[in-house]
């Protein structure tokens, strides 16, 4: 994973949508079986491409992608066992897919994720 990881980190350069893609797979991938601490270190690594995104609040790339990484960072809170988080996040791609769904900007959230963060 770590050769993963360095490729992507290696060639990011400027904060475009691009890179930012990479982050998210590299966060993403890292997410994948690894222990708490791992999984921490990758979301906060999701969190640092969420807040780039967030800096662009009127391009629809960068809103639509803050979206998909949220939905990535679900993943992980969810692997952690942390539903507060996971209630916290889907309520915010919830609030996007309802602000800019008109304009295409649409995240599905997972069903079954949803159903157990509500459950807790």
């Amino acid at each position: 994973m770590a050769g993963l990881y360095d490729l992507f980190e290696g060639n990011a350069g400027n904060f475009t949508v691009t890179n930012t893609d990479s982050e998210m797979v590299s966060a993403w991938y890292s997410t994948l079986d690894l222990p708490d601490a791992e999984r921490t270190t990758a979301a906060a690594k999701l969190t640092e491409a969420v807040e780039i995104c967030r800096k662009y609040p009127d391009k629809l790339p960068y809103i639509d992608k803050c979206a998909e990484l949220l939905n990535c960072l679900l993943d992980v809170y969810y692997a952690m066992d942390d539903m507060r988080k996971c209630r916290e996040l889907i309520a915010e791609i919830d609030r996007i897919n309802d602000e800019y769904k008109e304009q295409g900007v649409f995240r599905e959230v997972n069903e079954e994720i949803r159903k157990v963060a509500e459950d807790r």
